[in-house]
């Protein structure tokens, strides 16, 4: 048996942990810039919070709010010359996935220029440390080296992939998500399941992620009858975000599977949230990985508290009620998109072209 486990982040977890470890920030240094949406961060108290605190330490900072969902490699850009210009020390991201990878992008432009060498973590000079808080329980970046942009240049997204961008600090206060709307719950929180899923079916699955992703899993199973009834009290918020936490230190070690690159075309072209996109695709991955995994499919389905692929498809349909149709067209052309990605090589059995198609066709 052999396999590598890397998880350099320091993690706060609980009520009011940014107040209670602020003094973790001043030895990243006197000055950083805070990346984030125009709206959330204010509305849920985590602006506030992270603000309170850099004050109290005496770190200046500067706010760059011009982060859009699913951030664009325009963005970035002019968020780190920005952060270029202040000659900051690090950088914070606040929000959902977009905001902490839009952090950890600029964390590389404001040491590099955007180039595709950023893509092949072929960059010279180490990007700015990233300290992330997240206000949504779904992506798990504030635990992984990953950043994923909107390259409008291939219509698609593409991933930035690199052991610098791994953030320093990462503070989590399920306090934040209280406000959630309901339809971005379910969207969030159906993201975090795929990454517990697919990093439990993927080829780079180990014994520990694949530990860590069952209890994922089976945290958010005994969740997923309350998401659509907007029930969630505190508790559940809590638990919520620590499976999506768990979920990410999961695929910061496997990554994704087929079901990952299949799900960007819909983001960029059909305008899905990514969350619900790999939820409407996942019965149909389900029963292809059956073909070679049934053994761990079952055991998946059985920390959902679920017994057939059949009755996960019906939970789906449920949480999406709303219609999807793809033209014969657009088939074609969301599978050779997701064919020539590195996510068939992680996928077992490893899918053709043919298997991708009949898995898009399945799910519209």
């Amino acid at each position: 048996m052999e396999f590598n486990f890397h998880m350099p982040t320091k993690v706060f977890f609980g009520f009011n942990c940014i107040e209670k470890h602020s003094h973790e920030l001043k030895r990243l240094g006197p000055k950083c810039l805070i990346v984030c949406g125009n709206q959330s961060a204010k509305m849920n108290g985590s602006l506030s919070d992270i603000t309170s605190a850099l004050n109290k330490e005496n770190i200046e900072f500067e706010i760059f709010n011009e982060v859009e969902p699913n951030p664009s490699i325009e963005t970035v850009t002019r968020g780190g010359l920005r952060a270029r210009e202040l000659k900051v020390d690090f950088i914070i991201g606040i929000g959902g996935g977009s905001p902490m990878d839009a952090a950890k992008a600029v964390a590389i432009v404001a040491k590099n220029e955007f180039s595709e060498d950023v893509f092949t973590q072929s960059y010279k000079t180490p990007a700015l440390p990233v300290v992330t808080i997240p206000t949504t329980s779904g992506t798990g970046s504030e635990v992984t080296q990953y950043a994923i942009l909107t390259d409008e240049s291939a219509e698609t997204k593409r991933g930035i992939a690199h052991q610098q961008i791994f953030p320093v600090y990462s503070f989590l206060d399920g306090k934040y998500m209280n406000s959630l709307p309901t339809e971005q719950t379910i969207n969030t929180v159906i993201d975090a399941f795929s990454h517990a899923a697919e990093g439990y079916l993927a080829a780079r699955s180990t014994p520990i992620t694949d530990i860590l992703a069952l209890e994922s899993i089976g945290i958010i199973g005994g969740l997923l009858n309350k998401l659509d009834k907007e029930k969630l009290i505190r508790k559940d918020r809590d638990s919520l975000l620590y499976a999506s936490m768990l979920a990410g230190i999961v695929i910061a070690q496997t990554g994704t599977t087929i079901c990952h690159a299949m799900g960007y075309s819909l983001t960029y072209f059909k305008k899905i949230d990514h969350g619900r996109a790999n939820g409407l695709l996942f019965p149909a991955f389900l029963r292809h990985s059956m073909n070679a995994q049934d053994g761990k499919v079952t055991k998946l389905l059985e920390a959902l508290g679920l017994h057939s692929i059949e009755e996960f498809e019906v939970t789906i349909e449920k949480l999406f009620e709303e219609k999807i149709i793809l033209t014969k067209d657009e088939l074609g052309l969301f599978s050779e998109k997701a064919f020539k990605t590195g996510n068939v090589e992680n996928t077992i059995p490893k899918p053709t072209k043919k298997n991708i198609f009949k898995m898009f066709y399945d799910s519209f």
